[in-house]
């Protein structure tokens, strides 16, 4: 018998001697073909595989050598198949390590603790070395490795962390250390080896190792660990237990001095029964509100072991605050609530909330309050927890419902306040000034902030006395709008001016500039677009402020503000930032229409020029990194009359991206506010554009109403403008709704129209785009035949314009329309390489309905096991994403898995929850299937009767809608229940009529099924 490997060096045997495989491009063929075992690989990719850049003139004729070499030498041990576009190695997928490794992951993904780390370390154990690394193929290093590295990666952590879960802290000690030795910049084994020794005892080890880590991290890269190492850093400082799953505090101070009274009184607040479990720290800007309730929250974690919630509400922020709906959402996928279980409605959010709440023990965080509405859908409804929230306000209306206890928190006293100074200042320097110490604490107002600064500024000065700075400090004191109430607290903003003043002019003028900046935070390059300047100097303008304590990193290459800080540089800007905010509105613009024409591509983006150095990765991981900071320029630029044109253009830009980028509420919510901006400034061809991407976004979310509404706002608009685009993606998008919603004749009514204005205004992409549309709905309607000619119509003009997102769309519909016609081989290649793009571009609404249809696929070719993992992975993905059509799609699918393999209640049951998630969002072709499904699990129970009513309906509504691509599954099933009740008549008039049917649309497994029926039928 063969067995084969690719996870390491690439290994043959037989009967586990090897067979040797030589030559370069003879090892890089099966090196291709393996890894795509059981699937057609395209030449074209072969051919990339064995010559990268470089292929000789007859590369396809060549390949056929390599091929026939190949059949000789694996002999009868494997089958290598020929293909119309190309090959397939089919062998028994257990003789392969790759094969073993991916079932090993996707049963532990389903497995209890214990068995999930059995099943972990049996994947792990696939792997024996670097993978494939005696291959010479640059491509197959570039495309096919990197993905299987990065997943060993994921599983080594899984399986470190599920060992850690279970108490084997010892036993993983040694693997971490070479897991450290083998990814010296992957953090999270570092934290896991910290987590590992501290748990064993070793403490003091635990500290070496994150000491050396973390100077090597500062000597080489330049940056400091990240949140998870420091929390296990953390953990070893306070000798706690293991952190519990929900850790969402932020980093303690590494020193917190002062506040003991406060603090000894929220303990008393926190632990005496009956006590106030909601307290409302309230006080001025920059007294210290957030750090206070983050040390404490810190302190009290062994008293509450089920883990810490914390939320920024950003109530006195540059951004608006954050709506309770939005730190609900949070807060409950923290809790393990994924997307599809979290309602829409916020007091059903909160209701679900103090649900999960109920019986456990957790502190929760909920700073920077704007006020108590914003609050009280946060809350717990039962004993058990407690809430620290921190506001400017004191948020009395808490006190009079639900119940809270507030904490006016004032400044520091002196002895507390020249503790801030003497620790950054060191004891002996505060020692030699110590009256000057005090004058300086009183000039700051004992404001912790200011004290920071001041102290700051002082350390990086040693030649300036104390006294001298307090001084300097006093004369250019000023009441600005940072300033708080009262004479003695002026300063603080002369501390501010303090930092500001001692920074060059160029640096002052930055510094002034980024207040003004909306979002998180800003990279580099976007700092030197709003600076006019190049990337070098401002990267080195960004370090000095950071120095100076007036930005904070927040990643590599990124900054932030602290939020007072970030006022106060904004109203030093004033208003003269306008045009610099243009310059970076302009900078995200070019750069998210440079990274979508790679990534994203629509026709707004056909025409830029390609940057050579972006690849397509670089640009999905650019979208990830600027999601928050582009919603909020659009925000800023949709809402200034001036710059609206930008917004508009970025709309147009990011179109692609928000609706397939995963993201799909945040991006309604975006589109929404500048609608209405488009509406208050008349801007027609505006509305149109965010229409249509309104209605695509609430199409992915199921919502077809919602859907429908826009596209025909937009329909209306585009044809009183004569925009004949517009009016083409608005009849398109028309009819793929109504294809959803179990209409396909309807829907070709408008993709007809929709083709005919594509064709008129010349747009190819738009063509392709809508035959790709009508070839589905044909498939829909009974006649994958045609549908799969319009597909390859589409395909060609995607192909053409060299438009990838396009040709993997074309793809999808083939491949669909392949399986309708039986051809499962080809179906199954194409769904592979459409998965495999949408994996590679973050495509997740794509990659959940590819994992669905290779399942769908898979189980008629008799491969039960292998599209059940498909199957829950699709669940999974679709479950992230809220997409509630491939949900319902799934269920069904998984359902008549559970059927083929005998378990009829099961299925009965996904049937049920499948039939009630389609027709909550009115998804016809899912209510008919899991009809048909719920069919088969009666029959299945015994009870042929019911099945028969399940049937009849099915069939009444396939031929109500014309969706008839299901009429003659729907005929052999209703065959077999006339059969299991008696009444073989009836069963071979319904049987002979599947027979027709299926023949007439070229189904032919499902004619194969029902004459299998027939003629048993005639044998009795």
């Amino acid at each position: 018998m063969l067995t084969f490997g690719v996870l390491g060096p690439l290994e043959v045997l037989r009967d586990g001697s090897a067979v040797h495989v030589n030559g370069p491009q003879q090892r890089a063929l099966l090196a291709t073909l393996l890894l795509r075992a059981n699937t057609v690989v395209p030449v074209t990719v072969i051919v990339a595989r064995l010559w990268d850049e470089d292929p000789p003139p007859a590369g396809r004729k060549s390949v056929q050598m390599y091929v026939l070499r190949l059949r000789r030498l694996l002999a009868d041990g494997a089958v290598i198949e020929t293909h119309p576009h190309g090959y397939l190695l089919r062998i028994d997928p257990a003789t392969l390590d790759l094969a073993r490794f991916r079932d090993a992951v996707r049963a532990a993904g389903l497995a209890q603790p214990r068995d999930e780390l059995a099943l972990l370390s049996q994947a792990l154990q696939c792997w024996r070395g670097p993978m494939l690394d005696d291959v010479d193929s640059e491509s197959l290093h570039r495309e096919d490795v990197p993905p299987l590295a990065e997943q060993l990666l994921r599983v080594r952590e899984r399986f470190f962390d599920a060992s850690l879960e279970l108490g084997q802290h010892g036993e993983v000690i040694s693997e971490l250390i070479r897991a450290t030795e083998e990814h010296p910049w992957h953090e999270a084994f570092w934290a896991q080896l910290v987590t590992a020794l501290h748990r064993t005892g070793r403490r003091a080890d635990a500290l070496q190792t994150y000491q050396t880590v973390r100077r090597r991290f500062a000597e080489e890269l330049g940056v400091d660990p990240g949140s998870g190492l420091r929390a296990a850093h953390e953990a070893v400082l306070a000798a706690d237990d293991p952190a519990p799953a929900v850790a969402q505090l932020p980093g303690d101070v590494n020193r917190f001095i002062g506040r003991d009274t406060v603090i000894a009184g929220l303990d008393e607040f926190a632990f005496t029964p009956g006590g106030d479990r909601n307290i409302v720290i309230s006080g001025p800007p920059g007294v210290g509100k957030t750090t206070l309730a983050v040390h404490v929250a810190h302190r009290w974690r062994e008293k509450f072991p089920d883990g810490q919630l914390y939320v920024n509400l950003q109530g006195f922020a540059a951004d608006p605050p954050l709506s309770p709906s939005t730190a609900l959402t949070r807060f409950l996928g923290a809790l393990g609530f994924g997307r599809d279980r979290v309602p829409d409605d916020v007091e059903e959010q909160s209701a679900l909330l103090r649900s999960a709440l109920t019986g456990r023990r957790m502190v929760l965080v909920l700073d920077n309050a704007a006020d108590a509405d914003q609050v009280r859908p946060l809350l717990p409804g039962q004993p058990g927890c407690v809430v620290l929230i921190t506001s400017r306000h004191d948020l009395r209306g808490l006190v009079v419902s639900p119940g809270a206890s507030g904490v006016p928190l004032d400044v520091l006293d002196d002895d507390e306040s020249r503790a801030v100074l003497a620790d950054l200042l060191g004891p002996e320097r505060a020692a030699a000034e110590a009256g000057a110490l005090g004058q300086l604490a009183k000039t700051c107002a004992h404001l912790p902030l200011a004290l920071r600064i001041a102290g700051a500024n002082l350390a990086a000065d040693p030649g300036c006395s104390i006294a001298d700075y307090t001084t300097e400090l006093t004369t250019r004191g000023r009441v600005t709008a940072l300033a708080i109430d009262g004479d003695e607290r002026n300063a603080v903003r002369a501390a501010f001016d303090q930092s500001y003043l001692r920074l060059n002019v160029a640096d002052r003028a930055l510094f002034r500039l980024l207040g003004l900046v909306p979002g998180p935070d800003i990279g580099v390059a976007a700092t030197a677009a709003l600076a006019d300047t190049d990337v070098p100097h401002a990267r080195r303008a960004v370090d000095r402020l950071v120095a100076a304590g007036l930005l904070q990193r927040t990643a590599p290459g990124r900054c932030g503000f602290h939020d007072l800080i970030r006022e106060y540089a904004a109203g030093l800007a004033g208003v003269d930032g306008d045009p610099a905010m243009f310059r970076l509105v302009e900078h995200y613009l070019r750069r998210a229409a440079e990274a979508a024409r790679i990534a994203y591509p629509v026709a707004a983006v056909r025409d830029v020029p390609a940057d050579p150095a972006l690849t397509e990765a670089d640009a999905v991981r650019w979208f990830d990194d600027e999601h928050h900071n582009l919603l909020a320029v659009l925000t800023w630029a949709a809402t200034r009359p001036a710059a609206q044109h930008l917004a508009w253009r970025m709309v147009e830009v990011l179109h692609g991206y928000l609706q397939i980028g995963g993201h799909t509420r945040e991006a309604i919510a975006t589109s929404t506010a500048a609608l209405g901006a488009a509406d208050a400034a008349g801007d027609h061809q505006a509305r149109v554009s965010l229409l249509d991407l309104l209605g695509l976004l609430f199409h992915d979310l199921s919502e077809y109403d919602q859907a429908y509404v826009h596209h025909v706002q937009a329909l209306t608009i585009a044809r009183q403008l004569g925009d004949l685009d517009g009016e083409a993606d608005a009849l398109r998008n028309i009819g793929r709704q109504q294809v959803q919603q179990g209409r396909p004749q309807d829907a070709l009514t408008y993709f007809d129209k929709a083709l005919a204005v594509a064709r008129s205004a010349g747009n190819t992409e738009s063509e392709s785009r809508t035959l790709n549309f009508i070839g589905v709905a044909t498939t829909y309607s009974g006649d994958p035949q045609t549908a799969f000619d319009l597909h390859e119509q589409a395909l060609a003009l995607a192909r053409k314009i060299d438009h990838r997102e396009l040709v993997h769309r074309c793809l999808n519909g083939r491949g669909i329309a392949w399986w309708a016609l039986g051809r499962l081989d080809e179906s199954v290649a194409d769904h592979e390489e459409v998965l495999a793009y949408c994996r590679q571009t973050g495509q997740s609404v794509g990659e959940g309905a590819s994992l669905m249809s290779l399942a769908e696929v898979h189980l008629d070719a008799e491969r039960a096991d292998l599209a059940a993992g498909l199957a829950a992975e699709a669940l999974l993905v679709s479950r992230e994403v809220a997409e509630r059509r491939t949900q319902a799609n799934t269920i069904t699918l998984l359902a008549a898995i559970d059927n083929h393999r005998g378990d009829h209640a099961e299925a009965a049951t996904k049937c049920g929850q499948a039939l009630e998630l389609a027709r909550e969002i009115g998804f016809g072709f899912g209510e008919v299937a899991a009809l048909l499904g719920l069919a088969t699990a009666h029959r299945g129970l015994g009870d042929p009767g019911t099945a028969l009513l399940h049937a009849g309906k099915a069939l009444e509504l396939v031929r109500a809608s014309r969706q008839l691509l299901l009429e003659a599954d729907v005929l052999t099933e209703l065959a077999r229940d006339h059969l299991d009740l008696g009444d073989s008549t009836a069963a071979a008039d319904t049987a002979t009529e599947a027979v027709r049917v299926a023949a007439n649309q070229g189904r032919s497994l499902v004619e194969q099924r029902a004459r299998t029926l027939l003629a048993g039928l005639r044998s009795r």
